[in-house]
């Protein structure tokens, strides 16, 4: 009677790394999201901002700190890969959370100011963000809408 262990085991090394390689085809292995947290104020928290890029579209963002305190989309001068999205949210937003999704020729952004627990206690106080958003390619601001819900 043959000694069948050492075949067997060959065979399952060999089906671990094909499924292994089949896995790893370098592709994105789904929508890329970006991540960045304002300081804290004086009335408040630092808000923890994520934007979820289901456009496959975004190569990063920042804080645009000290920006026009306007709800929109401009253009950041000397940067045309590069759309300022502002936005206003209650002094007791904890996080943010924003979806960019394609919509015909351009692009949409739903952004989801999320409120604390401690909410019920705050002033009816609205703080001004904004944050810069760099695409794979350059882009105006008619060719993105805003949309901000509530959770």
């Amino acid at each position: 009677m043959p000694n069948l262990a050492r075949p067997i085991w060959v065979l399952a090394l060999l089906a671990v790394v094909a499924l292994a390689a089949c896995g790893s085809g370098g592709g994105s292995s789904g929508p890329g999201t970006f991540t960045t947290t304002y300081p804290p104020t004086a009335s408040g928290d630092p808000v923890a901002v994520s934007l979820i890029d289901q456009a496959g579209v975004i190569t990063g963002i920042d804080m645009a700190i000290g920006a026009a305190p306007v709800s929109g989309v401009e253009a950041v001068p000397g940067q045309p890969m590069t759309l300022r999205v502002s936005w206003v949210a209650g002094e007791c937003t904890d996080r943010v959370t924003m979806v960019l999704n394609s919509v015909g020729a351009g692009y949409e952004i739903t952004i989801h100011n999320h409120e604390g627990i401690t909410a019920a206690g705050c002033t009816p106080a609205d703080i001004s963000r904004a944050l810069n958003v760099a695409f794979n390619k350059p882009v105006v601001p008619d060719q993105l809408a805003v949309t901000i819900q509530f959770p």
